[in-house]
């Protein structure tokens, strides 16, 4: 059985809640509140606080090696001006439908 909260307090969150947004936690793109929510389950949960450590080790880990990559100086101006049209026209390239 779940433990009892006032109805208009936010409930701690479970590991499948915590883990649902893991990605978005990440990324930076939770609210205030759903930041805070992650983190207290975070500080009390060795499971996925596991999960947490491997995905920002793997991230920081794919940015390191993409860094080493030259990207030709074309293809770059290519996609710099795809997205300049992209953001022109309010459509990502390649879902024109």
């Amino acid at each position: 059985m779940a433990p009892w909260h006032w109805p208009w307090s936010p409930r701690h969150y479970q590991c499948a809640d915590a883990l649902a947004r893991l990605d978005d936690y990440l990324d930076r793109r939770l609210s205030p509140q759903e930041r805070r929510l992650v983190e207290q389950h975070l500080a009390i949960c060795t499971a996925c606080t596991s999960k947490y450590r491997f995905e920002t080790t793997f991230v920081a880990e794919v940015r390191r090696k993409l860094s080493r990559i030259d990207v030709p100086p074309r293809f770059a101006d290519h996609v710099h001006q795809a997205l300049a049209r992209a953001g022109a026209s309010g459509e990502l390239p390649g879902t024109s439908s």
